[in-house]
């Protein structure tokens, strides 16, 4: 059995579970990676087209998109690069917790500094940053944390 979370009640996952997971995980990464660069290395490519012809509750927006050139290049190059990077962090296994907002910056700064990490990298909007760092401090201030074992060490 692999332990999900360490001592906080989570449920607790078996080892064919957890590589199915793994394995699912390295399948979606490797889709969207794929249809990132593809988009990438397309000369002209545009979702100009998709847009246009969606119908649903969006399609009045996406309308309103693909009639200003200038949107339709951002969201062009939104869409290019947010399946790339998306990509490339599922096969890494990049953040994907905090990437999924399955858990809170506190309890993934905690989880992680807890195991021994001794840094994060975490991607956040401008107004979150203070928040973020003082939690930080606050967990690395905390006894268990500065006593943590370190594995590699």
């Amino acid at each position: 059995m692999v332990n999900c979370q360490n001592n906080n009640g989570y449920q607790k996952i078996s080892t064919v579970q957890s590589a199915v997971l793994v394995i699912l995980r390295l399948v979606v990464g490797w889709h969207l990676l794929y249809e990132g660069v593809a988009k990438l290395l397309t000369p002209g490519w545009t979702s100009a087209g998709y847009l246009r012809y969606s119908r649903w509750i969006l399609a009045d927006f996406f309308g309103w998109i693909t009639s200003n050139p200038e949107i339709l290049k951002v969201v062009d190059l939104l869409n290019v690069w947010g399946l790339i990077l998306i990509g490339l962090g599922l096969l890494l296994g990049c953040l994907t917790r905090l990437a999924a907002v399955a858990v809170q910056p506190k309890e993934a700064f905690q989880f992680a500094f807890e195991n021994g990490t001794d840094f994060v990298c975490v991607g956040m909007f401008d107004f979150q940053v203070r928040d973020n760092v003082k939690t930080a401090i606050e967990i690395l201030a905390a006894k268990e944390v500065k006593n943590r074992a370190r594995p590699w060490a």
